[in-house]
């Protein structure tokens, strides 16, 4: 069931249209297998509805449960202090994680692209609860703002479909593109046949390399970010720091002092994360686990490609930056690991 589950949320289904076809298939919700099978369940708070039924906040919580990738997470929660028995959430980066604990029902990388889909997906086509194509992809090149879809009725009476930026001039917006979706689309098709090729190609060359050579590299590149942002990590301590003796001495408001607070707070947690993830690939890379391409076979899969779809889109593309109708900017997912394997190639043979 959680492989369907993140089948159907790769191929555009929102939650609740994913809800719906469990419940009309008839699949038991987790309450209710739980409950039939004598296993223990929920009782109050967290559990289902009364009704046991698939509900989108159930699909939600499975699709963001990194368990199923064969990852264990402990220390979610905690204590402040030994006096106080209140339990508390903590924060990401203090959650102990273990992978490869046991088996994996689905693989990390479809769990990742998962949750960049569903922090992609704002907008629904109506009446098929089906994701829009280009949905949180599109980025105005003029104002960096997301773009919105419209349609417009024709003359001959089909509507034609558009994307344009809703920031106005009076916003600061002076040259606001538009772009009719399926010209874009043809577009973006020929870009990404292109880049796959490409790809292919430079696997081609370093395939025919020194594999040290591609280590070091690697190695390099690591540590070169792990060191960035530790640098960032101790600036963000220094500006913590004096935060509450400036609040003190009246230098800051409290409003002032409370956004710092969380703002510093939460860049601590996302650099912290950063290091983490960073350390373990540098990890993977010094002890031969990594291969020099892993991240090419996201885009070989899709070789013969015909045609766009919700999925090749969130699966291969970051962003796509839009200036006018005839000029825009892809930003492909594993864009720097593609420039460094390019700068590897020496740049032969690869476009």
């Amino acid at each position: 069931i959680v492989r369907d589950i993140l089948r159907m949320k790769l191929e555009g289904t929102s939650a609740v249209r994913i809800a719906d076809t469990l419940n009309a298939l008839g699949v038991q919700s987790p309450y209710m297998y739980k409950k039939t099978h004598g296993l223990p369940h929920p009782r109050n708070g967290f559990a289902d509805k009364p009704d046991a039924k698939w509900s989108a906040t159930t699909i939600l919580r499975i699709l963001g449960d990194e368990t199923y990738t064969g990852t264990l997470i402990q220390g979610r929660q905690g204590t402040l202090n030994y006096k106080i028995k209140d339990l508390i959430d903590k924060p990401v980066s203090e959650w102990k994680r273990t992978e490869n604990a046991h088996e994996a029902i689905i693989r990390k990388r479809d769990f990742d692209l998962a949750q960049r889909i569903m922090r992609l997906d704002t907008r629904t086509a109506p009446n098929s609860d089906k994701v829009y194509m280009f949905s949180g992809v599109l980025i105005c090149g003029c104002c960096g703002e997301r773009m919105t879809r419209k349609s417009v009725p024709g003359r001959d009476g089909k509507k034609y479909h558009y994307y344009y930026c809703p920031t106005t001039k009076k916003r600061g917006c002076l040259n606001a593109p538009s772009i009719k979706e399926d010209e874009l689309a043809e577009c973006v098709l020929e870009s990404v046949k292109s880049h796959i090729a490409n790809i292919a190609s430079l696997e081609t060359i370093l395939q025919s390399s020194d594999g040290q050579r591609v280590t070091n590299a690697l190695v390099k590149q690591y540590t070169e970010q792990i060191a960035e942002n530790e640098r960032q990590l101790m600036q963000v301590a220094g500006f913590k720091t004096p935060l509450y003796e400036n609040l003190i001495n009246g230098v800051i408001e409290k409003e002032d002092y409370k956004l710092l607070k969380a703002k510093y707070a939460a860049d601590e947690e996302r650099l912290r994360g950063a290091i983490e993830t960073l350390k373990a690939q540098l990890d993977d890379v010094m002890s031969g686990k990594s291969e020099r391409l892993k991240w090419a076979d996201t885009f070989k899969r899709f070789e013969g490609l015909t045609e766009l779809d919700r999925r090749i889109v969130a699966n291969l593309i970051q962003s796509v930056r839009i200036f006018s109708k005839t000029k825009l900017e892809i930003t492909f997912n594993y864009q720097s690991e593609y420039e460094t394997a390019r700068a590897l190639a020496g740049n032969e043979g690869v476009a």
